[in-house]
């Protein structure tokens, strides 16, 4: 996920007061750290009409703090598609790769955490990625090849009545994940499955903790255990931290998917042979508390480790295939289980969780799956219910056959 760092205008012009003009120019970062120079130097260029474009008014300092935001959307979304930005295309909506399948995306919420985004925020997301990719293009640059960034129209906007949440079923995904263990290191294959087991976001689970994982004895009795997570998470996060701590949340882990972790942790031939590799590698230096270490280099995996993964042990369940999707499978299946927990406390019957009660019955599990979640709208939690309530009226159909 790439990070956006403001600089200080009273550092700046402490240093040089010739600095000043640049004090409301945010820099780019990416996940490790680095600086973003393309994308920086558009910022910077639009913001100083370096590059107009045909404009003739100099942007204000929130119009540029709101450029780097929609620019950034952009550069996330095209690493989780595994897409250079350098070669993508206009596109048309059988091509899910490209500039319409990311207003696609956003428009009936497979690209949100808050549900389908409105018409007003993905133009202006789309007339930031156009004039970045168009800059990217020109001279002296030459950063890709020849773009034309007319407006894109007709890419759609989803009815309300339409934002339905397409879910794999879960054979579909355990056969995925049984092809994806025979390619890939345990540490790979369990990170996946973190996603699909906890709702995890690919740069949470890249970053989880052994530390973080319990012992067997410190378990609770019962199917489930929480955890409290705070590496990689949305919120309060310095973009200067290394560690990329962000606000702490609670997730809810089956029982037997948290001990095959604290194994993995411990099991000689799994995670403490990578440690062995980093120490060999790095004399001296201390060793990351990372979960899961790639067993070749011993080091943390990269925030775009996950997407890598998705895109093997084809054929994938359902296109698009990423790490965000696992999310949202983890959540419908999970909104249903906590509402039969509900029903049954309360004492209803299968056959009683009906469809069209389901909202108002549902109260306690739709607040409880938002705090596993963490930032999560209630346009998104309606959607994931509305899955849920489907699945509910397929099974009462199935009952009275």
């Amino acid at each position: 996920m790439a990070s956006i760092l403001f600089p200080d205008p009273d550092r700046l012009a402490e240093h040089s007061p010739e600095f000043s003009v640049l004090s409301h120019i945010p820099i780019v970062l990416h996940p490790t750290g680095a600086v973003f120079t393309e994308a920086t130097d558009y910022l910077r260029d639009r913001a100083l009409m370096i590059w107009r474009n045909g404009r003739r008014k100099s942007p204000s300092a929130g119009s540029v703090r709101q450029f780097a935001y929609n620019l950034s959307n952009f550069l996330d979304w095209c690493d989780e598609m595994d897409l250079d930005w350098r070669g993508i295309d206009r596109g048309h909506d059988a091509e899910p790769r490209s500039l319409v399948g990311y207003a696609r995306m956003m428009a009936d919420g497979r690209w949100s955490d808050d549900g389908p985004i409105s018409r007003a925020t993905i133009e202006a997301r789309l007339s930031v990625a156009l004039d970045y990719l168009s800059y990217a293009a020109a001279a002296p640059r030459r950063w890709r090849g020849s773009f034309d960034d007319a407006p894109i129209l007709g890419y759609g906007q989803v009815a309300s009545a339409d934002r339905r949440c397409a879910i794999p079923s879960k054979a579909d995904v355990a056969t995925w994940l049984d092809r994806l263990r025979v390619e890939t290191y345990p540490a790979q294959h369990l990170m996946t499955q973190a996603i699909f087991e906890t709702g995890l976001r690919r740069e949470e689970a890249v970053a989880i903790r052994s530390s973080q994982i319990p012992p067997p004895e410190a378990f609770y009795p019962g199917p489930y255990q929480h955890i409290e997570i705070s590496y990689g998470t949305k919120g309060g996060r310095d973009p200067a931290d290394s560690d990329r701590k962000g606000k702490p949340r609670t997730i809810r882990v089956r029982t037997d998917f948290l001990e095959r972790l604290y194994l993995h942790a411990r099991n000689p031939k799994e995670r403490p042979a990578a440690l062995a590799v980093f120490r060999e590698r790095h004399p001296g230096e201390k060793a990351p508390d990372h979960l899961f270490l790639n067993p070749e280099t011993g080091s943390p995996y990269s925030i775009a480790q996950p997407n890598k993964l998705f895109k093997r042990a084809a054929p994938a369940p359902m296109s698009p295939w990423t790490p965000h999707m696992g999310r949202h499978f983890w959540a419908c299946w999970t909104l249903l289980e906590l509402l039969q927990e509900e029903a049954h406390l309360a004492g209803l019957r299968r056959g009683d969780l009906l469809p069209s009660t389901l909202k108002e019955f549902g109260h306690s599990s739709l607040l409880r799956l938002k705090q596993y979640l963490g930032h999560v709208s209630e346009e998104t939690t309606d959607i994931y219910l509305a899955w849920a309530s489907e699945h509910l009226r397929i099974n009462l159909m199935e009952d009275s056959r």
